[in-house]
Parts: structure tokens; C-alpha cells; sequence
């Protein structure tokens, strides 16, 4: 089976499936209707090694991770679950130790011709396991791709339904995993909880009800842009002191954005505001973070106000309304929504034994449609960011045309990533 595109070339070898070593009990975990409204979504990262063991070939050392894999699956017994409609007629995870799907895969290129060339992301879903999410009740909620480059590097690509777990849930199954694989089971930590069923009921808000969720992940132009550490710095200095490093990225990346989709500049816009409290709870959590949405309104319309102001109306609905964080920004009839996960530490914690990740992407295209941003961190560590953005092709041809987003400054040193 191939995946091609242009002129590189992933092949699948094979495909299986990786239960827990042990059978968990049978149960029905709850889902809450917040965390109901992303049953049909899945999330990604890409973490990408540029070196691999060689004191043993590498269908051993795949084999042993699987193992370690099957060894941590033991404490998440909704990883090897899947979704059910329960008897109320909301969702549910079933634990019946269904598995995870795993694939085997080899690329004809190097890891750095790669990069090279993915300037666009043309390739990237190559790297990506395939999952149905128009069927989700069948399928897994967390498949797994490794895919080995030419010359010895590996990416490890990981879908997983947003149901289940954010960004930063995942980042415990893989920092655990890595652990599992590094001291053969001994582990410094475990997970405290599952799937999150604190969540107060809520109604689908307003102003989703205008997002165009029959885009695919296919119809969008989806690219990583690098936002070095000065280029961050310079950012936040022209918020002109209206609010920190957070605000003012998320307010210079909407306004970008904005203009790159041409909505109109006088519609009204309003601040998303997520509470992370089983986030604060434990960084053991699994699950999703934000319990609960509330919606603020922004100062001015943003295609009307500057970073300054955007950065001040984003501080202002953060510091007022307890522990609300800042999510996205509603503007007219469409959705801007940003997922900030610019602590996420997998550039430390995906360590299998090798080596540390050479580069990671995060994506969560086409979650909400077009206009879909992520912030995460950046290779180079410090204050660098990874900014993940999903828009139609014009608009991405509009948005490389802005500052930050077409200029040389947002590559990283080597100038392999765009």
C-alpha cells in the first residue's frame, strides 16, 4: 500500500492492533456535553526523531516500543475503548479493550529532504494513521504511525479523537510511554483520572452555529509557521504593554487572519473564554481541560483595532472573570478559534531513549472549519512558537503576504521549516 505524493514516497508495511497487557474492566465512561461537541474531531501531532537506535535493527526496537505502548494502555482504559450512543442518547467510552491501531511505515526520503520539501504540508497526512471519523463508533480513538526515513529518521505520527484528550493529556500518555520504553514499566507517575464528566450541562454556543463544519481536512491549506524567539519578543513589544507574551501573539496571529479572510472590518467580536480547572487540578489529569466556555465582548471590532487593543480586551476578559482562560475570538458570522498549547512540554517529554524530538507539529484541522490556529512551543525552546494555521488556499496565499507569516524571520535556523 502506498501513500504518494509528488515525489516522495510512504509505504505501509503493515497495520495492527495494540491492546493493554492487561483486560480492563468492562465499563461505560460518561462524556460530558461539552466535551460531546468534539466527538466528531480528531487532533494530531507529528514528533519527529532524527536519530533512532542502532544497537538493534529497527523491527526490534519498534516491537519493544510496542510493548512499552501495550504496558501504558494498562492505565488508560479509555485509550482502548470506543464510542457508544448511550440508552439518554448521549455519548459514552465503552473499556472493552478494543485496542489502538498501529502502522508500520517507511520513507524513501531522508528526514531532512523532508522538511525541505514540506514547506506547504503537502505530505504531511502521509505520515498521519488514517481513522474514520464519519464512523466513529468502529473506530479507534488513538491510532499511531511510525514511519521511518531514509538514513535512520523516525516521525511519529498520532491521531487521536478530541474527545478523549487535548494536547496536553496526550503529551502524559507519551511522556509515560517514553518512560515505560526507557525503565522497562517503572514509572515516575500515573494518570489521576479519564475522561472529564465534571462539566456543567451546556448548549453549543451561539456563534458555532455559523462555522462551516463540512470542510475537510483536505480542502484546507493547513502550514506550520516558526516564530522565533526575537520575532515573539518584537510581538509582544508592539501590544505596547496590553497584556503578555499570550495575548499578544493570539492578538497579532487573529488580526492576520482576520485580513487574510477579508470579513467584514465593523462586525462585532467577542472573546471565547475556557475554564482549564482539571488542568489546575493535576498535571496527571487526562482528559480535556476546559470545563466550561464563557463569552465576553472585545473592546472593539478586531479588524478595526490594533494589537494594542486586541492584546488589552483579551486581558481584561481573562483577569475578570476568574479562571477563564483566552481560547478564541468571535468576529461577525465566523469563528476565529485559537488552541493555546504553548505549554506543552513534548519537546522534553517524548523521550524514548534515543533521542529527544527534533521538531513536533501539532494540528486540529478542521476542528470548527477554516480559521482554525494553534500556538505550541518552538524547536528552539525560549520564548519560540510553533503557529499551526488552517484557512482555504486563497486566504493562505492572502496570509503569507502579512508580516511574520511571509517573512524569512519565521523559519528557524536552518530554514528547513516554513
Amino acid at each position: 500500500m502506498l501513500k504518494q505524493q509528488h515525489h516522495h514516497q510512504v509505504t505501509i508495511h503493515g497495520v495492527k492492533t495494540v491492546v493493554s497487557i492487561h483486560p480492563s474492566q468492562l465499563a461505560i465512561h460518561p462524556v460530558s456535553k461539552l466535551d460531546s461537541i468534539l466527538g466528531n474531531f480528531y487532533l494530531h501531532t507529528v514528533i519527529y526523531f532524527d536519530k533512532v537506535p542502532t544497537s538493534s535493527p529497527w523491527e526490534v526496537e519498534r516491537e519493544e516500543l510496542n510493548f512499552s505502548l501495550a504496558e501504558v494502555l494498562d492505565l488508560f482504559p479509555s485509550v482502548s475503548g470506543r464510542l457508544r450512543v448511550l440508552d439518554n442518547g448521549n455519548l459514552g467510552i465503552k473499556s472493552n479493550d478494543a485496542g489502538i491501531r498501529v502502522v508500520e511505515a517507511t520513507c524513501d526520503s531522508s528526514l531532512r529532504e523532508w522538511l525541505e520539501a514540506e514547506k506547504d504540508g503537502s505530505n504531511r497526512q502521509q505520515l498521519l494513521p488514517e481513522v474514520r471519523i464519519s464512523d466513529y463508533s468502529v473506530s479507534p480513538l488513538l491510532a499511531i504511525q511510525y514511519t521511518l526515513f531514509r538514513g535512520g529518521g523516525l516521525a511519529l505520527g498520532l491521531s487521536w479523537c478530541h474527545i478523549l484528550a487535548d494536547f496536553m493529556s496526550m503529551d502524559l500518555l507519551v511522556k509515560l510511554w517514553g518512560e515505560a520504553h526507557r525503565k522497562q514499566g517503572k514509572l515516575s507517575s500515573r494518570p489521576t483520572s479519564s475522561v472529564d464528566v465534571t462539566s456543567a450541562d451546556v448548549q453549543l454556543p451561539q456563534p458555532f452555529a455559523h462555522t462551516n463544519l463540512s470542510i475537510k481536512a483536505s480542502e484546507l491549506d493547513t502550514r506550520v509557521f516558526h516564530f522565533g524567539s526575537k520575532v515573539v519578543e518584537a510581538i509582544t513589544r508592539e501590544s505596547g504593554g496590553g497584556g503578555g507574551e499570550t495575548e499578544a501573539l493570539c492578538a497579532a496571529v487573529w488580526k492576520a487572519v482576520v485580513k487574510a479572510q477579508e470579513q467584514p472590518s465593523s462586525g462585532n467580536s467577542r472573546l471565547c473564554l475556557w475554564s482549564n480547572t482539571n488542568l489546575e487540578r493535576n498535571r496527571g489529569y487526562f482528559g480535556n481541560s476546559a470545563t466550561a466556555f464563557k463569552f465576553v465582548d472585545a473592546v472593539s471590532p478586531l479588524g478595526q483595532s490594533s494589537v494594542s487593543d486586541v492584546a488589552k480586551a483579551i486581558q481584561l476578559g481573562t483577569r475578570t472573570n476568574g479562571s477563564y482562560k483566552c481560547a478564541s475570538s468571535f468576529f461577525a458570522n465566523n469563528v476565529l478559534f485559537c488552541n493555546w498549547a504553548a505549554n506543552v512540554p513534548v519537546y522534553d517529554d517524548a523521550d524514548f531513549g534515543f533521542s529527544k524530538p527534533f521538531y513536533v507539529e501539532f494540528l486540529a484541522a478542521p476542528l470548527f472549519g477554516e480559521g482554525m490556529v494553534t500556538i505550541a512551543p518552538g524547536r528552539e525552546g525560549g520564548r519560540s512558537k510553533s503557529v499551526c494555521v488552517s484557512l482555504q488556499s486563497e486566504a493562505m496565499k492572502r496570509l503569507l503576504q502579512e508580516s511574520y507569516f511571509g517573512s524569512s524571520s519565521t523559519k528557524p535556523a536552518n530554514g528547513v521549516i516554513s
